[in-house]
């Protein structure tokens, strides 16, 4: 197991036709849209090769995986959504243990 490593390429054509200060957004908001498909934890893997996402994005970008690297981040950063949407609703010696495990990780 590795650090993460993963080549995404995209229609140009497709990107150009923003601003280039809308162009990383929008390429990360297709990259995130759950209608991709990339991030369905049911469906079987494709490591070491070409994946198409599903969805809106489907005709502008493609995502290479490579094999026995770490995978996304995506898991841990819904994980720390919901942790700050039921932060407030804990008790607070709970709440101080769970930020400083938090903390200590970022």
């Amino acid at each position: 197991m590795g650090l993460d490593i993963t080549v995404l390429i995209t229609d140009c054509a497709w990107l150009e036709q923003f601003p280039p200060q809308e162009r990383l957004p929008r390429l990360r908001a297709a990259w995130y849209d759950d209608e991709t498909g990339l991030w369905d934890h049911d469906a079987p893997a494709v490591e070491g090769d070409w994946c198409r996402p599903q969805g809106p994005g489907a005709s502008v970008f493609a995502v290479y995986e490579f094999r026995d690297t770490c995978g996304s981040f995506k898991p841990h950063f819904w994980a720390g959504q919901r942790w700050e949407s039921v932060r407030g609703h804990v008790g607070a010696a709970l709440r101080n243990d769970v930020d400083a495990l938090l903390s200590g990780l970022v």
